[in-house]
């Protein structure tokens, strides 16, 4: 959620100018980038080898690059894992706005709910459940 909240109005901007799988490669951005912080938090010094992020990019290219590859993606492909995503962070639909592809656009109530618990835990929970679920 916090990335949510920083790109507010990168995300606004996309929305209003993109259209189909815009949408739906915003979703699946932002839940790389989520993916990517839970993983780099919860990574240790004595691992062997550092947090590897799964955006597209490697965390290393501007959110306009990696947008445009994942809208170069199939259609399908995207909307798929973008409904996934959806129907994860369903269980926290009360953080969320209840417009289309709510996950984009983080409440007031979320984002109280985000400073008291800490900058990952919406997402943290959500990828743990998104994990046990895929197996």
């Amino acid at each position: 959620m916090a990335h949510l909240i920083r790109n507010k109005a990168f995300i606004v901007k996309k929305t209003r100018s993109v259209l189909g799988q815009g949408q739906f490669s915003l979703v699946v951005l932002f839940w790389f980038l989520a993916k990517d912080s839970v993983g780099k938090s919860e990574s240790t010094e004595i691992e062997r080898t550092p947090y590897e992020p799964t955006i597209y990019g490697e965390g290393t290219l501007e959110l306009d690059e990696v947008l445009k590859y994942y809208n170069s993606i199939d259609f399908r492909t995207i909307m798929s894992l973008s409904e996934s995503v959806e129907d994860k962070l369903s269980q926290f639909k009360h953080c969320f706005s209840k417009r289309y592809l709510s996950s984009l656009f983080v409440t007031d109530n979320g984002a109280k709910k985000l400073k008291m618990n800490g900058p990952i835990f919406v997402m943290s929970l959500t990828l743990a459940n998104f994990f046990k679920s895929s197996l």
